[in-house]
């Protein structure tokens, strides 16, 4: 994703007096990524149904049913990519309100909620999560915003340790828009939150990964099961249909 204007700000906006009213913080949000990956899926079905049809036609069998199939699929990927494109996810930092958002758009249902009041924010940190699949071990970060019961919220896509720097200053300039603390975020360390759930008042630092005190990630999924679902099941009958043609194709 291309940096936009506010991220650049981000960057130094320590240094900045004219903060904007209004800033955006955009990232990739699960319902985005869910249409996403049904678009390159299909994208896939086509790939191999355009072979097969291709074959049958080259070899002077006109197959209607690989034809049928094909269609199909193609209406499936233009379909998974307009959803894509008119899903519009992100976060708002409304520095005249005080407030973080989140702004849901899936076709002309819009809909804006409050994360946190600035106030209620604690910290923005850059934190760690370890993965170990079959013996190796790999680390994803994030910036975080965690409010003062602990609760943590995505405020970036998953990078890599390169990218480490670069993040740490785009935290440090989105806390100092909240006018909060921040913490940079360390390799292969992750944000040990104590004092959650406890009602009182919460430390967070940097932590090896077997630290305890993680909370959970809050997510924002305004209708997004009922999207999910109504979009399986449009998924589900587009497939049942190429395999109904392509079961008619073999006999």
């Amino acid at each position: 994703m291309s940096q936009t204007p506010d991220e650049n700000f981000f960057k130094n906006a320590a240094e900045n007096i004219n903060i904007p009213k209004k800033m955006k913080i955009d990232l990739d949000t699960p319902l985005e990524i869910f249409f996403l990956v049904c678009f390159c899926l299909a994208c896939l079905g086509v790939l191999i149904t355009t072979v097969v049809t291709i074959s049958s036609y080259a070899g002077g069998k006109g197959d209607i049913y690989a034809l049928s199939a094909l269609g199909a699929l193609v209406a499936l990927a233009a379909f998974m990519l307009k959803c894509k494109r008119e899903t519009d996810n992100y976060y708002v930092l409304d520095t005249s309100e005080k407030k973080l958002l989140y702004h849901y758009k899936f076709f002309s249902d819009i809909k804006i909620t409050t994360v946190a009041e600035f106030d209620d924010i604690k910290c923005v940190a850059v934190g760690g999560t370890r993965t170990v699949n079959k013996g190796n071990e790999s680390w994803t970060y994030h910036i975080y915003a965690v409010d003062k019961k602990g609760e943590r919220t995505y405020l970036s896509n998953m990078f890599t340790e390169s990218a480490i720097a670069e993040n740490n200053q785009k935290c440090q300039g989105i806390a100092a828009v909240i006018g909060c603390e921040h913490i940079d975020g360390e390799p292969q360390k992750v944000l040990a939150v104590k004092g959650a759930g406890e009602g009182g008042e919460i430390s967070v630092s940097l932590a090896a990964h077997d630290a305890a005190g993680l909370p959970q990630v809050k997510i924002i999924q305004a209708n997004v099961k009922k999207i999910v679902l109504i979009v399986l099941a449009i998924d589900l009958i587009i497939t049942a249909i190429v395999v109904a043609v392509m079961v008619l194709r073999m006999k």
